[in-house]
């Protein structure tokens, strides 16, 4: 074989190499790149603490549910987080992520707005069936029926703020002049009854829905608590 066609086909080999090597190259570090980047995360939870039942979910889905993080629209999860939560005890075991923290938040809100849309809807059917039937405003005995009346409404409220932790149900009942259209008895039965429906609904106005899905706990109210360490 002649030495000048072996020449030609050495450099063309040569040239051949260093073009695919050149070419490959940009992709190999591409690929380390995506990979560091990967490595570098940090892990979903430390202490194997479980997001799913963890306090900290429970403030994020409270502070959604009091609009201090809006329910809707675009949001920034590292605003929310340093706004909010960086220092927090009940964080310490949930590092931030960008990418996991929008996860989180994005599926409590849509847990949330599947809460009030039931909501809406035992509401709607309620007043469909009252409208078709109405109740009448006394029992068989010819006593004021509660349920449905304004007493009731406003004891919930009440219970929420917990005032019937703060004064004998005597005095509780004198507040209002609705209270003061039921017996005593009849009012205590009530307070009674609320309070051992709270233990199985986990709060007097929340259904079994909210229970399930361990969104929000009104203890953890910015009012209540400070959300700093």
């Amino acid at each position: 074989m002649p030495a000048d066609f072996l020449r030609v086909f050495s450099t063309s080999r040569h040239l051949s190499y260093c073009v695919t090597s050149e070419t490959n190259q940009p992709a190999t570090m591409a690929t380390r790149k995506t990979k560091a980047t990967k490595e570098q995360r940090p892990p979903a939870s430390l202490n194997n603490a479980d997001w799913r039942y963890s306090k900290a979910k429970q403030l994020v889905s409270q502070d959604l549910i009091d609009g201090l993080i809006p329910l809707e629209g675009d949001f920034d999860a590292m605003e929310i987080f340093k706004e909010h939560y960086e220092g927090h005890e009940f964080f310490k075991n949930f590092p931030f992520d960008q990418e996991r923290y929008t996860a989180r938040i994005e599926r409590i809100r849509k847990a949330i707005a599947k809460l009030q849309t039931w909501a809406e809807y035992d509401s709607q059917k309620l007043l469909e069936d009252l409208a078709k039937q109405p109740r009448p405003e006394k029992n068989i005995r010819g006593e004021l029926r509660w349920d449905g009346s304004e007493a009731q409404e406003l004891l919930k409220l009440d219970m929420e703020h917990g005032l019937h932790l703060q004064m004998k149900p005597s005095k509780l009942r004198d507040t209002r002049a609705a209270y003061k259209l039921f017996g005593i008895r009849v009012f205590q039965q009530h307070i009674d009854q609320a309070k051992t429906a709270a233990k199985d609904y986990d709060e007097v106005t929340k259904s079994r829905r909210y229970k399930s899905l361990k969104l929000g706990d009104k203890s953890l109210r910015r009012s209540n608590n400070s959300t700093t360490s």
